[in-house]
């Protein structure tokens, strides 16, 4: 019943809404090949033992899909509200982990340059409705002195500046 109500409250809240903030972040996912399902995390041994291995891949998403992706998500918006508009940023939070067996900095880089190229694809595509803010640049072009120690998360007084802006450029403004 709570994964119901969760969806029609879902549902609601994207085809009333006159705004939507959308922030892709993650480019890598484990795939059900035979379902086309997406999982974030490696299913666990139990899902392997059940359904075998190698029914499951690891995959980076390319730019050509996420563009093709993008797409979809924004047709299948607009035919449910066609008044709303998008405002993308990209995710400023490198990833932690990577499925690949490399290094997880330029893994982490790399996705969010294809997720950045993505998104600015589809906003060229859809420029009467749909809008880019920097986020991840303003956060990550000055020399991570925007970081906590731990490398990973945006420090607070950087996040408080990029929601000013962001506030200045589409709340106020």
């Amino acid at each position: 019943e709570g994964f119901l109500q969760h969806r029609e409250e879902s549902r609601r809240a994207l085809t009333d809404c006159k705004v939507l903030i959308v922030t892709p972040g993650q480019n890598e996912a484990w795939m059900d090949q035979e379902e086309g399902l997406a999982w974030v995390h490696k299913p666990p041994p139990e899902t392997f033992a059940a359904y075998g291995e190698k029914r499951f891949c690891v995959k980076q998403f390319s730019l050509a899909e996420n563009i093709e992706y993008l797409a979809a998500f924004l047709n299948l918006l607009w035919s449910n509200n066609p008044d709303v508009q998008v405002i993308f940023t990209v995710s400023p939070v490198p990833s932690d982990a990577t499925f690949y067996d490399t290094n997880v900095a330029v893994r982490s880089f790399e996705n969010k340059a294809i997720l950045l190229l993505a998104v600015k694809e589809a906003v060229k595509q859809n420029a009467d409705r749909a809008y880019y803010f920097p986020s991840f640049e303003m956060a990550i072009l000055s020399h991570n002195v925007n970081l906590n120690l731990d490398n990973r998360h945006v420090r607070p007084k950087v996040v408080n500046g990029i929601m000013s802006s962001f506030d200045q450029r589409f709340v106020v403004g």
